[in-house]
């Protein structure tokens, strides 16, 4: 009996992602010429998960990004920064798993006049 339930909740967990992510249409993936090959490896070297200049391809540097960071398996475009938060382009890489979902101080948006992924990220920790 417990193990059904442990599928079922794995199912409604599931579901719920899949509606919250219809509903923001995460169907923007990255670019094909968006990253040059050996980004990811590089992006894993240091601890913060920044991917270098030199592997940003064609489609990113038209975005003229401050930063480029790998966030979990997908890749966040920073634009504009304050002191308190970042915000840029959000692309979900083909083989991710991991969508984009609001939690408290992150927050993704359709851009205005744009067919991408917004995200604003804050950086000050969530008040609890």
């Amino acid at each position: 009996m417990s193990r059904l339930r442990i599928v079922v909740g794995s199912v409604l967990i599931a579901l719920a992602t899949a509606v919250h992510a219809h509903d923001i249409d995460v169907g923007v993936t990255l670019p094909a010429d968006a990253l040059l090959p050996g980004w990811q490896a590089a992006a894993m070297e240091g601890k913060d998960a920044l991917v270098p200049d030199r592997y940003w391809g064609p489609s990113l540097k038209a975005l003229a990004p401050i930063r480029i960071y790998r966030h979990r398996v997908n890749v966040a475009v920073v634009l504009a920064e304050t002191a308190d938060e970042e915000s840029g382009v959000y692309f979900v890489v083909a083989e991710s798993s991991c969508l984009p979902v609001d939690s408290p101080g992150r927050s993704f948006h359709r851009r205005p006049g744009h067919d991408e992924l917004g995200f604003t990220f804050s950086r000050q920790p969530a008040k609890r």
